[in-house]
């Protein structure tokens, strides 16, 4: 999602919203104990099911929201990145799915409108789906270009 900057009185701000706004989402679907931790972290049974960024580009703020729907299956990363079996649990925190939580997975347009829509109705806003405009695309491409420089 992709707004003007301002929308927010602060990060704190925007991350607290934006961790409800995805804490109601996931409960929506059956996730009854997600909560948001911190800083764009929100966890279910102390494991993460989501996580979050907000980006400064420009006059806009950038909200890239990545929820775990189904279970991550981490086989074939280790086949590429191998790590030393003792330390292979800590490679990555413990996380689970909405399936995993609920046994049911949403499919990625039912997540989609369901966000959207409590997004809307906490901000009073209307999200129109289409093409970016010049400063969303602007900050879009340089979002992409920063995370393909990791």
């Amino acid at each position: 999602m992709v707004h003007e900057k301002g929308f927010f009185k602060d990060s704190e701000e925007a991350y607290k919203k934006i961790g409800e706004i995805v804490t109601e989402t996931l409960q929506k679907f059956g996730v009854k104990d997600a909560w948001y931790k911190h800083r764009g972290s929100v966890r279910a049974k102390g494991k993460k099911i989501a996580t979050f960024i907000i980006s400064e580009i420009e006059n806009l703020e950038v909200v890239n929201v990545l929820c775990f729907l189904g279970k991550l299956v981490t086989d074939e990363f280790f086949k590429v990145i191998w790590v030393p079996p003792e330390v292979k649990d800590k490679v990555l925190e413990p996380m689970t799915s909405v399936e995993e939580e609920t046994g049911q997975r949403p499919d990625k347009e039912q997540f989609k409108n369901t966000i959207v829509s409590i997004f809307e109705q906490h901000f009073g806003v209307q999200i129109e789906e289409g093409p970016l405009k010049r400063d969303e695309l602007f900050g879009y491409e340089k979002q992409r270009a920063l995370a393909l420089k990791i």
